[in-house]
């Protein structure tokens, strides 16, 4: 079954930056712009097995600062499996 839901996760709700490791973005942000370097995010859920891939890891996340809904991996927000929080 695709896209296994970790409900109640404890990295839900919580905040992080989006790949902290890079140069932020310095750029405008514009309509076409969904989540950039250096911008912080939100876990709205959490997934595994996703697109039937047994064991990929995702997160479900708001960023603020451009109102869109994204998905992005753990290591994106610099954290390690989510089987291990």
């Amino acid at each position: 079954m695709p896209n296994i839901p970790i409900d109640g996760h404890p990295l839900i709700g919580k905040s992080f930056v989006y790949r902290a490791d890079g140069e932020p973005y310095t750029g405008e942000v514009d309509s076409n712009l969904v989540v950039a370097n250096g911008m912080c995010v939100t876990v709205l859920a959490a997934f595994t097995n996703w697109n039937d891939v047994e064991g990929l890891e995702i997160l479900a996340v708001k960023v603020p600062d451009t109102g869109y809904t994204t998905h992005v991996t753990p290591s994106d927000l610099g954290l390690s499996s989510l089987a291990q929080r």
